[in-house]
């Protein structure tokens, strides 16, 4: 390709249309804040996305659950149900009419119901089930519930093996196998039992039903042996304990002289309740109080929040640090004897003498609420006791009056239930044996029911699928991070400049030292292959990897995400191209395919981003002057200013590159370049500064590219940035150099960004996929736009385009699938 073919530099580029309202005006405007809403309220089509992008880890926990599923049904033994039906038939119905005292007879549709339920609970009571199990305690000697499985040896490690011997266990057992229920509004009641034996169910369940024919006939003979011997016996002695109580009643009544009322007041108990709320809440402030003057014994005063939150303290702390620093600024000009310096020692130490005071002026008063607090609790004690006593005298006796006509009351009713029933009781007739018949009789089942392999399998899957959803969906709605192209123009209304992806090689190794193993470099040999490339020493090796990977790789598709950003800002204020000639249309250059192949998909992505820029801008200026930074640290800013000045560098541009972190500086590292003089010593000497600059600017190894180092470090870099000849420095360097790329510290934490920013022509926010939240990145963009300094764009960096499903594209040296 020509020298002169290249794109025009700066001044050559045409004028754009102000595009002011593009973030947020518009239809643009409208679809961006749609776009934010659904991504800031979740949906289902977020949700879809997050499922999507963590597919793999949602396949393995629904297949985990299957797979839980599976291991349940093989561990389990094969279960046997037996069943049988029984018809609850009523017993003596309408027998001379007298249907109120006959207990079988026939009622209303509630009493029919009643019985049927309760001879359902007869079925399932465990005094039934025990005599059931010893009728078939000869027969089956071990309890079926833990018989030999397809897995014996392994449930005979961890359950303990029950015999019909062992009462309570094998009862309990048998309990829980056996269900009995109601079939809709007929009489017939369904029973079944689950074993592991076939012949024990059907045994079992025949066994019951007939241990209940007898019991229910048992019951009812001996019932009507000796109801009236009963019923006489018990109406003697209610009759004599109905005497015995009214006779208790009336002296008592008459020894305490208690006449009661049908309505009464007691003061005693309403003051009492207040009386108990005021102790409740004395004891609260005491218990308070005590804390605070706790306090004031294991903490120093300058600790104690009544000393922090006091207004007075605090102006007087104030006066003490003002007349502290003013202090230390005469030091430097007079000696300590001198007459200024004594006097402000001298109201230096009365404002200490008074903040002394005041500090045990207020211990003084947390003591004395604390002891008043006290005080009033004991007091307030003593008064409780009291009219706790009194209270408790007064209902001493009306209780027990009370408790007495209970009683009374209590007897009187069921002398009269009784002798009321021993008159029914004469004239109710005999009842049948029974009212159980067995309608179908239990047999060995020939299957068993479970467990279901399919059942258990799908559950095992669904409920695998649902947490898996849960868990997924929840811990993507809780990240705040910037992961997918598109996201930051959504969050901060400024244009995505370009989205670089993760630097991985084709044989699966990391690049990109922010991301990756810090052990992981470029490969050696293309610098011993090429020895006019930067040298990079063995203490640096691993920390220059990805900042010049556009150097070093010149073919990969990082590299090219980068020329693609510079050509981005190249026209940022121009909409035109550069004109490819008859000779360059065959070139399969991939620095410049959008002009070489227009109909390629790679083409139309560029062509899209400059259409972004085109319309990102207010004055069609293009900016020559650019800060990179970030919201936090580790994000990639100086990786993006390197390979942008080796981009820049490229395309035969004067480009420098200063290294603005006067606290961490790195470009000399990267370069091998000395840091003996650099931005810091220009900036201590702005005299000369101009005179410095072009002995300190120093080139590098690439053609073109010139860096301005940090410097020796210093510990007030904020003071040498906010000196008032920076803007003149900075004008200089504009007119010795094509482009400048300031790399500066991360905006949030250092104010760097913001001074340099106020200098520079425009600022571009470099984020990091998957780090950088969108918090941090709005109160970065939010901070520039108070200062009213220019935001070209955003740079997505160490995107995995593993996450984000586009359209797919590889190239060599590096994986990137859209």
């Amino acid at each position: 390709m020509d020298k002169h073919e290249l794109p025009p530099t700066s001044h050559e580029l045409v004028p754009r249309k102000s595009t002011e309202a593009y973030p947020g005006h518009g239809e643009a405007g409208s679809y961006l804040h749609g776009r934010r809403d659904e991504f800031e309220h979740g949906g289902f089509v977020e949700d879809w996305r997050i499922l999507c992008r963590q597919k793999d880890i949602l396949a393995w926990i629904t297949f985990l659950g299957a797979l839980a599923g599976v291991l349940l049904t093989i561990w389990q033994s094969p279960v046997y149900r037996a069943r049988t039906a029984l018809e609850i038939q009523n017993i003596n119905e309408d027998f001379l009419n007298i249907k109120q005292v006959n207990p079988v007879s026939e009622g209303d549709s509630s009493t029919v119901l009643t019985e049927i339920a309760t001879q359902v609970r007869l079925l399932q009571s465990e005094s039934l089930i025990k005599r059931v199990l010893t009728k078939l305690r000869d027969r089956f000697a071990e309890d079926p519930k833990v018989k030999t499985s397809r897995f014996s040896l392994w449930r005979k490690a961890v359950l303990p093996e029950l015999k019909l011997s062992d009462e309570s266990g094998a009862v309990q057992a048998a309990a829980e196998s056996l269900k009995a229920r109601a079939s809709g509004l007929t009489r017939v009641v369904e029973a079944s039992y689950d074993s592991t034996d076939p012949r024990f169910a059907a045994a079992f369940l025949n066994t019951l039903v007939q241990e209940l024919m007898e019991s229910n006939m048992e019951a009812r003979m001996k019932s009507s042996e000796y109801t009236s011997q009963w019923l006489s016996r018990q109406l003697e002695d209610m009759r004599i304990k109905l005497e015995h109580s009214e006779d208790a009643l009336q002296s008592y009544a008459r020894s305490t002289g208690l006449i009661f009322t049908s309505e009464k007041t007691n003061i005693s108990e309403e003051k009492l309740r207040q009386l108990q709320g005021e102790l409740s809440k004395t004891q609260a402030d005491r218990i308070t109080a005590q804390s605070r003057w706790q306090g004031t014994t294991t903490s120093p005063p300058d600790a104690l929040p009544d000393v922090l939150n006091d207004s007075s303290l605090r102006s007087l702390q104030e006066k003490l640090t003002e007349l502290r620093r003013q202090k230390a600024e005469l030091i430097t000009i007079y000696t300590e004897k001198h007459n200024k310096v004594k006097q402000v020692e001298a109201q230096i130490a009365s404002l200490e003498a008074a903040l002394q005071k005041e500090r045990t002026a207020i211990v003084d008063r947390i003591r004395n609420d604390y002891e008043t607090a006290l005080r009033r609790e004991k007091l307030l004690s003593a008064e409780y006791r009291n009219q706790s006593r009194l209270v408790t005298d007064q209902d001493e006796k009306s209780i027990q009056y009370g408790i007495l006509k209970r009683e009374v009351d209590s007897n009187r009713g069921i002398y009269e239930a009784m002798l009321q029933r021993v008159k029914e009781a004469n004239i109710a007739s005999a009842v049948r044996a029974t009212n159980v018949r067995i309608i179908d009789a239990a047999e060995p089942p020939k299957r068993p029911y479970k467990p279901s392999l399919p059942v258990n399998a799908a559950v095992g899957l669904l409920s695998g699928l649902c947490i898996g959803v849960a868990f997924l969906v929840t811990r993507g709605r809780a990240d705040r991070t910037l992961r997918a192209p598109g996201e930051a123009q959504l969050w901060l209304n400024v244009p995505e400049l370009q989205v670089i992806p993760t630097a991985v090689e084709e044989s699966g190794r990391c690049l990109d030292t922010e991301r990756c193993d810090k052990t992981t470099t470029l490969l050696p040999s293309r610098q011993q292959r090429d020895p006019g490339l930067p040298k990079r020493t063995s203490e640096h090796a691993d920390s220059l990897s990805v900042e010049l990977v556009t150097w070093y790789r010149k073919a990969s598709l990082i590299a090219e995400s980068y020329r693609s950003l510079l050509t981005s800002i190249l026209f940022s204020g121009s909409n035109g191209l550069p004109e490819r000639t008859s000779k360059q249309a065959d070139s399969l250059s991939v620095e410049l395919v959008t002009w070489y192949r227009k109909a390629s998909l790679i083409a139309e992505s560029y062509r899209s981003l400059l259409t972004s820029i085109l319309f990102s801008g207010s004055n069609g200026d293009c900016p020559r002057v650019l800060v990179l930074t970030s919201a936090g640290p580790k994000e990639g800013k100086t990786t993006v200013a390197t390979n942008l000045g080796i981009a820049l560098a490229e395309t035969k541009r004067k480009v420098l590159i200063i290294d603005g972190d006067l606290r961490k500086p790195r470009m000399h590292e990267l370069f091998d370049l000395p840091n003996g003089h650099g931005l810091s010593s220009l900036l201590r000497d702005p005299q000369r500064a101009v005179a410095k600059l072009s002995r300190i600017v120093q080139e590098t190894k690439i053609p073109g590219l010139f860096v301005l180092t940090s410097g020796p470090l210093t510990k007030n870099a904020a003071d040498l940035l906010h000196s008032a000849d920076l803007s003149g420095l900075v004008a200089k360097i504009k007119l010795e150099f094509d482009f400048v790329i300031i790399d500066t510290p991360p905006m949030l934490q250092m104010a760097d960004a913001r001074v340099l920013g106020r200098m520079a022509d425009a600022i571009i926010l470099v984020t990091r996929a998957g780090q950088t939240t969108r918090d941090a990145a709005e109160a970065a963009t939010w901070r520039f736009t108070e200062d009213n300094t220019r935001v070209l764009g955003t740079v997505l960096n160490g995107w995995d385009p593993k996450e984000t499903s586009y359209y797919g594209y590889r190239y060599p040296f590096c994986r990137y699938h859209y």
